[in-house]
């Protein structure tokens, strides 16, 4: 998908509710879903996520909203670095 995430996308992020590790999982099927140039989004086989925004607006947006998430951001987020790299993952 190379469209913009609208505004609900963005909404449905930020008030995802998140009482366990499964509807964190829930929430990154659905980032996953809306996620500009899937060839810079991963699942690895240890159950960490791996995004690049590439740069792009959009999905920096999407990162932004996933920030505003408190609980998710609190219980799922492990790292970010330069160039738009976000990990995520269950903590060990």
């Amino acid at each position: 998908m190379s469209d913009y995430p609208d505004s609900d996308d963005i909404r449905k992020i930020k008030r995802w509710k998140i009482k366990t590790y499964s509807e964190c999982h829930r929430l990154m099927d659905f980032v996953f879903s809306i996620w500009s140039y899937p060839d810079r989004c991963w699942r690895l086989p240890d159950g960490q996520y791996r995004l690049s925004t590439g740069g792009w607006s959009g999905n920096e947006s999407i990162i932004e909203a996933m920030k505003g998430n408190y609980l998710f951001w609190t219980l799922f987020w492990q790292s970010s670095n330069r160039g738009g790299g976000h990990t995520f993952g269950e903590s060990l």
